[in-house]
């Protein structure tokens, strides 16, 4: 049966005084006679307005509109559109609440729910598909609950069943059952953004991490707050979970990675590998002989998925000496006249969030003239970082040599590292596996 609304009298209907007041009429007198003759299904279209769906088991759609225009919305208490435009919400209280969010399409059982009103241009169909939506814009999730906890969060795409489920970042994409799902129970939600997972259960338990790209079966699934990496391949990368900027690529690979993610490099040692890497340090104390050493150590680490953090901005003086003037600079625009002294704050923030992402941390060597003010901001700031990481539980901190030692004295914090050795060039010796004669003494219980 269709209803037509309009000005004029059509087969003995009287000229309609206000579209809302002949629309109540004209349902209850169908709704009425429905109950006596069966179920029936009932649509009316007006002009500059909006469409009309409903049967006995639903509640009459748009019966809360005021001025919203051309919205469709059919099932038991779907959207309590008001104000808003365009919308389509078909299922039980798909919508629900929505009462002013223009151009959004919500199809399936509780899909946009709890939509508060002013999100707009969002995609959801599904089963409980973006259910705790709550003012973002431009989302789209298909599939039962992907995207069922995403808020005021904006574009970010979820395809498959649970894909982003417990997600609440923006600019996430999120493709296969189980991607980026945001860990394995609801609490806590992940707020991590920038990120693509392609592929069941990619990016599966990411929490806070951002930036990171895993494309493949289980790539990344183990990945909690790790940021910016690269997981390419079946497997890749599982046994990374709190890893920054690491490469994986190829089926399984870093399955088994039982190294180094990270070395970062600071102080002279660092001027030689920024030479390597083919830039000018002006005045920068640095090895001449040891750059194409630097060169092979580069191109090893890309092999071993071990990430080389440089320095990205310098504490630049013309005089190596007490409170002297200092400039700070990108580590690719330092003058002829100038010398590194130490980090700047760009590599001091960006080592301090590589701390928050490792669970061990090996210190050899301070990150500048320590000795000297004001160039021992970097090593001290660092220091007591990772001194205070220890003390929380969260790190386990190694540190070695005199130097070392001295800036963790200077920076107050020597006793907080979980072991400190003085002895610089015998630690690094132990680590690299070279024998010892007074440690194999003791080792085979013998004395000399």
């Amino acid at each position: 049966m269709v209803g037509r609304c309009g000005n004029s009298s059509t087969d003995g209907i009287e000229p309609m005084r206000t579209s809302e007041s002949i629309m109540n009429l004209l349902l209850k007198d169908w709704i009425s006679r429905s109950r006596r003759i069966g179920r029936a299904t009932f649509a009316f279209a007006c002009p500059r307005a909006s469409s009309f769906l409903a049967d006995q088991n639903s509640r009459i759609s748009l019966s809360n509109n005021d001025s919203g225009l051309n919205s469709t919305i059919f099932g038991k208490d779907a959207g309590s559109n008001v104000t808003g435009d365009r919308n389509t919400f078909f299922g039980n209280l798909a919508g629900h609440t929505n009462t002013s969010g223009d151009d959004n399409t919500y199809i399936g059982a509780s899909a946009g729910q709890a939509n508060s009103g002013t999100g707009d241009d969002n995609t959801y169909i599904g089963s409980h598909a973006g259910y705790q939506h709550d003012g973002g814009s431009s989302n789209t999730a298909v599939g039962r609950s992907a995207l069922s906890n995403i808020r005021k969060e904006s574009n970010s795409v979820g395809v498959g069943y649970f894909a982003g489920v417990y997600a609440t970042g923006s600019y996430n994409t999120f493709l296969g059952a189980q991607a980026g799902q945001g860990g394995t129970t609801s609490a806590p939600y992940s707020s991590g953004g920038y990120s693509v997972a392609l592929g069941y259960q990619a990016l599966t338990a990411f929490t806070t991490g951002n930036y990171s790209t895993a494309i493949g079966h289980s790539a990344g699934k183990a990945i909690t707050s790790g940021n910016s990496n690269t997981l390419l391949g079946f497997g890749a990368g599982q046994s990374v979970s709190t890893g920054y900027a690491n490469t994986y690529l190829g089926v399984e690979a870093g399955i088994s990675n039982n190294g180094f993610d990270n070395v970062i490099i600071g102080g002279a040692m660092a001027n030689t590998f920024l030479v390597a890497e083919g830039l000018n340090v002006g005045k920068s104390l640095f090895e001449k002989d040891a750059v194409n050493i630097a060169k092979s150590i580069i191109k090893q680490s890309k092999n071993h998925n071990c990430n080389i953090i440089l320095p990205t901005d310098l504490v630049l003086s013309k005089t190596f000496e007490k409170n002297a003037d200092f400039i700070i600079s990108s580590s690719n625009m330092v003058a002829s006249d100038l010398m590194a002294l130490d980090i700047g704050p760009k590599s001091i923030d960006k080592i301090n969030s590589i701390f928050k992402n490792i669970k061990t941390l090996l210190w050899n060597g301070p990150l500048g003239a320590f000795e000297i003010d004001p160039f021992g901001k970097g090593t001290f700031v660092l220091a007591k970082e990772a001194a205070d990481l220890t003390k929380s539980g969260h790190l386990l901190t190694v540190a070695g040599g005199g130097d070392t030692s001295s800036a963790l004295n200077k920076a107050g914090v020597v006793d907080d590292f979980t072991y400190v050795s003085s002895a610089g060039g015998a630690f690094l010796e132990w680590l690299e596996g070279i024998e010892l004669p007074a440690i194999s003494v003791l080792g085979n219980n013998k004395l000399i």
